[in-house]
């Protein structure tokens, strides 16, 4: 299983736990990863499972949504959206 590197936090802790009350005897590699490489390891069968928020399409694989994530905008005063593009906006990746 790979869990793209900015959803790690999020979720892997949960599942982790899961894995280890309801299948204990499966043997479990959890590792951050990157989508596209995730994609590729998948096709040629070292992943059984990846989890990623841009899923690259790759022949033979099946794409999934688990969940919708909404995005937050913040800002330190209240602004219409409007109002936050320009040089009031600050891009953060």
């Amino acid at each position: 299983m790979a869990i793209q590197a900015t959803l790690w936090e999020r979720f892997s802790f949960i599942w982790i736990a899961w894995m280890k009350i309801n299948v204990p005897e499966y043997v479990l590699r959890v590792e951050p990863d990157w989508s596209q490489r995730m994609a590729h390891n998948l096709a040629d069968g070292y992943l059984d499972v990846a989890l990623t928020s841009v899923p690259h399409a790759v022949a033979g694989l099946r794409t999934e949504k688990l969940l919708d994530d909404t995005l937050v905008l913040v800002a330190s005063a209240p602004l219409a959206l409007h109002e936050c593009l320009g040089e009031n906006y600050i891009y953060i990746d």
